[in-house]
């Protein structure tokens, strides 16, 4: 992966701000059960050799949504809430406007507004990392700078 600007899907969005709030919260976090520490490690890593984040406010709006909706108790959630707040003033926020991005009536079908988003900003040159197989398929159909995490951290897969 090359230094330049990078978009983080909501999921991966969602494992970087629970983990540094602190990591031992990845595991308690409803929708994080599935990754390991290892992968939030691996994630920090990527993230750290970038020199820009990108993000879109729908991808913002959906890990809002998912941070609250994650069974953390009370105290858990103010220390990752904090974390969101303040890792929010340190990246570049793009704003693409939904009635733009519904106008790819087709990819909207198929993965929803915020990864339309990604697309976008994919096609103006960010790179884009997601867990999300569907959105993976759609940025290879269209050969876009899109990665699939999953596929980076276990070459297996």
């Amino acid at each position: 992966m090359s230094r330049e600007a990078l978009a983080l899907d909501t999921n991966l969005l969602l494992l970087l701000v629970v983990g540094r709030a602190d990591p031992r919260l990845v595991s308690m976090h409803r929708r994080l059960r599935r990754f390991e520490l290892w992968q939030l490690d691996r994630l920090v890593a990527i993230v750290r050799e970038r020199t820009r984040l990108v993000v879109t406010p729908h991808v913002l709006a959906e890990t809002s949504n998912l941070l609250r909706g994650g069974g953390l108790a009370p105290l858990a959630l103010a220390a990752v809430s904090l974390m969101f707040r303040r890792w929010i003033e340190g990246v570049h926020e793009e704003h693409l406007p939904a009635v733009v991005l519904v106008r790819d009536g087709d990819g909207f079908d198929r993965v929803g507004l915020a990864d339309l988003g990604l697309l976008t900003l994919a096609e103006r040159g960010t790179e884009v990392l997601t867990v999300d197989a569907e959105l993976a398929r759609e940025g290879e159909l269209r050969r876009l700078p899109i990665s699939n995490f999953t596929r980076i951290t276990d070459p297996t897969r």
